[in-house]
């Protein structure tokens, strides 16, 4: 079943001046019990349609579905936690008092709420700001706080908005460990980030999106086919033999490794058969075959580039 089914959402913003296109015709499935990745540059539509998501600003065409309930009925957001992109509090209370007004928002006892917060204050780190009002926060505390106040509540969907902005190295490592633990748990991740590296460690599937359109959806399972940039094979034989694997066609020379080991570079993965099966034509012996991996972020910027 899908946790969140998004079908064919628009929303065009209009001014006195003119009318800004912010998400054109967006739509894809967040299946229960995965971490799904919203990527896409600064601009590109991805808070918008989180806020849509979280009906907090009304589709012009289109609708979306949280667990099968439609987002604009409050039963939709029962068991949801989300964090804003730039969270905010009452600036004096203290962290323990906002997360206490929180827990209380979902009907969670005192003495269940208190021992809930103490945990995750420990856990991210901010014991000894607990007492503190959050005028004396820092961005990246204030940030530790609000995902803290997006979970307190134990959702089974969890729906993140930049969630690593304004985190210390400390900070992100406590959000990708806790995420990874809460995803064991059963609860499913929602998150959009434009850092590409925290996108390709946790999700499972990424849609990317760029000027208010998904311009592709990679599952896991394609995105280990585009992360390959081709293999490389190390193999045993005499000079000759290894000069003339170097001149086979799409292969740019052959790499003398010491005494009898050789290697070549095949940079097109769909080559790869052929050309092991010429390698043993010659009588090479091959001694390891080595995937070169390309990172999201390459695979990400020649998805821009192709779209400019």
């Amino acid at each position: 079943m899908e946790a969140i089914k998004i079908e064919n959402i628009h929303k065009t913003f209009r001014s006195l001046k003119k009318k800004q296109k912010a998400v054109e015709g967006v739509s894809f499935c967040v299946d229960t019990g995965e971490i799904f990745g919203f990527l896409g540059p600064n601009g590109a539509g991805k808070s918008t349609t989180i806020k849509i998501i979280m009906d907090l600003i009304k589709t012009d065409e289109g609708k979306v579905l949280i667990n099968g309930i439609d987002s604009t009925d409050y039963r939709a957001r029962r068991n949801l936690g989300f964090l804003p992109e730039n969270p905010s509090f009452v600036e004096n209370l203290t962290g323990m008092e906002t997360l206490m007004f929180q827990a209380s928002m979902h009907n969670i006892q005192k003495r269940e709420a208190a021992d809930r917060a103490d945990k995750l204050i420990n856990l991210f780190e901010l014991s000894d700001s607990a007492d503190k009002q959050i005028r004396k926060y820092s961005k990246g505390m204030i940030q530790r706080l609000g995902i803290i106040a997006a979970i307190i509540h134990k959702p089974n969907i969890i729906i993140l908005d930049e969630p690593m902005s304004g985190l210390d190295p400390i900070g992100r490592y406590l959000f990708k460990k806790t995420i990874k633990r809460l995803n064991k748990e059963g609860a499913t991740i929602f998150f959009s980030s434009h850092i590409i590296s925290d996108i390709e460690d946790l999700c499972s599937n990424v849609v990317i999106l760029n000027k208010g359109k998904i311009i592709k959806t990679i599952s896991k399972d394609e995105m280990k086919y585009l992360s390959s940039a081709g293999y490389k094979i190390i193999f045993e034989g005499d000079a000759e033999s290894a000069a003339k694997a170097g001149k086979l066609s799409n292969i740019n020379g052959v790499e003398n490794l010491g005494e009898t080991l050789y290697a070549i570079t095949i940079k097109e993965a769909a080559l790869f058969a052929s050309v092991l099966e010429k390698l043993k034509e010659l009588d090479l012996k091959i001694i390891s075959i080595k995937p070169i991996g390309r990172d999201l972020e390459s695979i990400f910027i020649k998805l821009m580039r192709s779209e400019k």
